[in-house]
Formats: C-alpha cells, sequence, structure tokens
C-alpha cells in the first residue's frame, strides 16, 4: 500500500487550503507543521509512528520551549483534525486521539478587561489623523454593540440597521445577533455614511475583490 507519509500529507492539506482561498486555515496548519517539524525534525513517518507517548512527547517540548497552554491546545487539535481527514480519505487507521485526551491541555483564557475610566480616555481621545479617528470610532461602535468584533463590523450594510437596531449574524457562529442602537452608535456610523457604499464603514469597499 502506498500511503501518503505525515509531512507530505500535512504539506497536502495546505496547498489544498490556498488553492481553495482559505488562507487563514492555511496559515494556522502551516504554523502546526512548522511546529511539528521542528519538534520531530523528520517528519516523513506513517501515520502510525504518531502513538500516546509520541503526542506527550510532543506537549512537554512545547511546555519546555514556553509554548502558551491555548497554543499548546490549537496545535494538538490541528494534528488531531490531520488525523480525521487521513482517516476519512483512507491513509491510517490510527488514531492515538482516542486514547490521548486533550482536555487535560484546554485551559480557557483568562477574562481580560480595562476598566471604564480608560474606555472613556478612548473614546473620548482626539485623533491626529484620519486612520487614527477611524480607529477610535470603531473602538467606539464595538463598545456601543455589545463587542461586536471587528471583521462583523467591517462587513456592516445599511441593510443591518433594521427599526433602530443593529442586525446582523456572527460571521464565527453564524449566529444571529440583534443590539439596540445607542445614541453614540447612530451618531458614528452618521459620520461615515456614505452612500456610493455598500457598507457602514470605510474598511472594505466593492473595489476590493476579496475581504
Amino acid at each position: 500500500e502506498n500511503k501518503s507519509d505525515v509531512d507530505t500529507y500535512i504539506r497536502n492539506i495546505i496547498e489544498l487550503m490556498i488553492n481553495e482561498k482559505r488562507l487563514g486555515n492555511a496559515k494556522s496548519y502551516t504554523h502546526c507543521y512548522n511546529s511539528l517539524k521542528t519538534f520531530a525534525v523528520n517528519l516523513c513517518i506513517p501515520f502510525t509512528d504518531i502513538d500516546v507517548a509520541w503526542l506527550k512527547k510532543y506537549e512537554q517540548w512545547m511546555k519546555s520551549n514556553h509554548y502558551a497552554i491555548n497554543t499548546i491546545g490549537t496545535r494538538l487539535r490541528h494534528l488531531r483534525a490531520v488525523f480525521n481527514r487521513a482517516i476519512e480519505s483512507k491513509q491510517t487507521t490510527a488514531y492515538p486521539f482516542s486514547s490521548y485526551k486533550l482536555s487535560k491541555v484546554n485551559q480557557q483564557t483568562a477574562k481580560r478587561a480595562i476598566s471604564k475610566h480608560d474606555i472613556q480616555k478612548i473614546v473620548n481621545y482626539k485623533g491626529k489623523s484620519d486612520m487614527e479617528c477611524l480607529v477610535i470610532d470603531l473602538f467606539t461602535f464595538s463598545y456601543f454593540t455589545a463587542g461586536i468584533n471587528f471583521i462583523d463590523m467591517a462587513m456592516l450594510e445599511r441593510s443591518n440597521i433594521v427599526d433602530g437596531q443593529l442586525v446582523y449574524y456572527r460571521k464565527k457562529t453564524k449566529k444571529q445577533i440583534i443590539i439596540p442602537l445607542q445614541d453614540k452608535a447612530v451618531e458614528i456610523i452618521k459620520k461615515y455614511s456614505n452612500e456610493h457604499s455598500l457598507y457602514l464603514f470605510p474598511v472594505l469597499s466593492s473595489f476590493h475583490k476579496t475581504e
């Protein structure tokens, strides 16, 4: 049987993702590949070589190289996804993750917050350039719309304003979000109002072929 080795298989996944323009995923798998390669040196090995003991050594190596606990979890989850794909494409039947549990390396990132006083300082800051002003306005808009994240904010269109509310689907979770628009948020929308643009804010435009 001519089955793909781990090195070739992961590089093929990355190439496929690049061809499909899934560049964020390609980048994540490239980080995973580089990390594995630095650890193992030679990845031209069959999937069966990666057993529970191998995974434990890899985890220990990442810890000793001061990887953040969340990064360790992410690298291992990507490797697990590689195994799932390899099993699906009949490259291997080995699956060390049934014995090696990822839950123990998952750690919630501690909630980080800044004080209301500091937020107020940002909101009140007068930008020294158009770009600075835009960044402060986007931060302020996000603050007044329950922390909408940047990608969702960049993609907002006029049609997302319905009866004084912001109605949109989160790109990450596809969940619908409905938020009443506060006066400050409305003020910022009006400031950037542009009838020649689909979008509420000048981040994306019809000129850009892709996000």
